[in-house]
């Protein structure tokens, strides 16, 4: 991971970035490319629930609900 890249769970509720990597077994990796999580693809960050809460990302027009863990291994960067 670069100094630049952060992971999801720690992103900004309204800034839209870029997925960079995702960090999980072949079998998440694969389920979550099925739901277009997917490196290069940009998206953004609508909401999260507090205390360990999942995240909901709008990605190609789509609302998507990760839960925490694994947004905690899913590597993006923010444009600018």
């Amino acid at each position: 991971m670069s100094m630049s890249n952060l992971f999801l769970s720690n992103a900004d509720i309204g800034k839209v970035f870029i997925i960079v990597d995702v960090h999980c077994g072949c079998k998440a990796k694969l389920r979550l490319s099925n739901l277009g999580v997917l490196k290069n693809t940009e998206a953004k960050l609508v909401s999260k629930a507090p205390i360990k809460g999942p995240i909901i990302i709008n990605i190609r027009g789509t609302s998507l609900v990760i839960g925490r863990g694994l947004s905690e291994k899913i590597e993006i960067k923010y444009i600018n």
